[in-house]
Parts: structure tokens; sequence; C-alpha cells
């Protein structure tokens, strides 16, 4: 079987003929950075194999699942070395450590919250203040992607819908899109790290454990959406997948196309 430029990947059989290795093309737009190489076992043609079609396609797709999936140094250096600028979202529930991460690893990169935004608007919990809120995030964000430099979006990207068109604008500006999700373990412990961060004066409100568990949930399945892991999706979150997907994009594969790379902080 021949199989030309399948999926922007470009595949070049080494001289042994033994091991073949590929650089995502990234439909030809700037520079990788430090995108890991896919590689892929190439059997000798001479001899038959056992393997269908949907056997080759499941190992290509889990070849570029494994391509996108980053480290926290790898897209440090990305970050440093892409031609392209990066557009970043933050996946996770609230209180799960998001801020702590990007403080401890890029604090040098711009980052902009809408909690934050509320905050100096002086009320974290008014319907007036949080649209308020909304419209100047938005506005600093198209501001942003007018730009060339990397930014970081937090935020719970619990809705997929969401996270989609965000995912879709960045790429009609040129940016290269990284989503890290941060698990934040334990909801309860979640919990009481919000109620210890707001009654510190820290940003955010005080939420029910429920909603957190809602939050979790959701943001899980943005990342398991766009990274192409679903196996153990059940019936409600494919539903969901199915309206957002159907709301953008129609197809969940050109939904997955928009994430360059993914984060998982555990």
């Amino acid at each position: 079987m021949i199989v030309e430029n399948l999926f922007n990947l470009n595949f070049s059989l080494n001289q042994d003929g033994g091991e073949a290795s590929s650089q995502q093309t990234n439909g030809g737009q700037g520079d990788l950075g430090s995108l890991p190489t896919i590689n892929l076992m190439v059997v000798d043609p001479t001899k038959d194999i056992d393997i269908n079609d949907t056997q080759f396609l499941s190992l290509v797709y889990k070849k570029i699942k494994e391509a996108k999936e980053v480290d926290t140094k790898t897209l440090r250096d990305i970050i440093n070395t892409s031609k392209d600028p990066l557009y970043i979202i933050m996946a996770g529930s609230v209180g799960s450590g998001k801020s702590y991460f990007i403080d401890k690893h890029f604090a040098d990169v711009t980052t902009i919250d809408v909690d934050d935004i509320k905050k100096d608007l002086g009320d974290t919990t008014g319907d007036k203040k949080v649209a308020k809120a909304v419209k100047i995030l938005q506005a600093e964000v198209d501001k942003l992607l007018k730009g060339s430099k990397s930014f970081i979006q937090q935020g719970t990207s619990a809705n997929l819908q969401s996270t989609i068109n965000k995912l879709k604008k960045a790429k009609e500006h040129n940016f290269k899109t990284v989503l890290i999700y941060v698990d934040g373990g334990d909801e309860e412990e979640i919990f009481k790290r919000i109620q210890q961060r707001v009654g510190n004066g820290g940003h955010g409100a005080s939420i029910s454990l429920n909603k957190i568990k809602k939050s979790k949930k959701f943001s899980k399945l943005t990342l398991n959406a766009l990274s192409n892991n679903l196996g153990n999706a059940d019936e409600l979150e494919i539903s969901a997948i199915n309206k957002a997907i159907d709301k953008t994009t129609k197809d969940i594969k050109k939904a997955q196309d928009l994430l360059d790379y993914f984060l998982i902080i555990e």
C-alpha cells in the first residue's frame, strides 16, 4: 500500500528499510518548533502482511495523537522557537491549580483570566459585572490575536463548543494552538482549596462541590474530544460532543485538527 501525504504527514523510509519517520507539515505553515518525530514501523513490502485498512488507520491516529501530546519542557521549547505565536487555552475545573501551574512554568507568557477582570471590577458574582468582564475579556483576546506574541487564556474550557470556536478563531489568525488540561485531583480537595483561596482574598468565588464535579467532568470531556480519546465516553458525553460538533465544524476530525498540541497535568 502506498500512502502519500496522509493526514499531512510526509513519510520517509530510512536506508535499512525498517523504520519510517515523519514530521507533521501543519499545512506547510510556519516552523514546527520541537514537535516530536512520528515513527511508524514499516514491514518488508515483498512479504504478505496481515493488516486491514481499519487497523492501519488506527495506528496512524495513535501516532498523530502521540505527536500532539507534549510535556512541559517541550511546550516551553516550542514557545521559545516557534515562528508562529501560540494561543494556549487552559482547561480544568475551578481550583484545579491552573494559576499555580502558569505561575510556576509560564509566568513570562501573557495570561488573561475573566476572574481577574471581575475582581478588578470590584465584584465576582453580579450578573452585570460578569457580562461586562466577559466583554472586556473578548476584546482583549481579539487584540492579542491581531498581534504576534503567544498568550494564555485561562478558564475551565468546560464548554466544548466555545473551546472549538476559540481554537478556530486563533487558527484564522495564524496562531498555533495548545490545550493544557490540569486535573487537580480529588473534587473535595479542590473544594477545600477554593474555600481557602477565596477566604484569603484570592481570585474567583466560592462554588459548590456539585459545580466543581460538573466543571471537571466537562473540562475533561473537552480534552478527550479534541485529543481523540473517547474510548470510555458514555452516552451523555457522546451526546454533548455531537451537539458541539453540529454547531461548529460538523466533523469531529476537523475539530481535532484545530488543536496542534495538548498537555495533561495530573
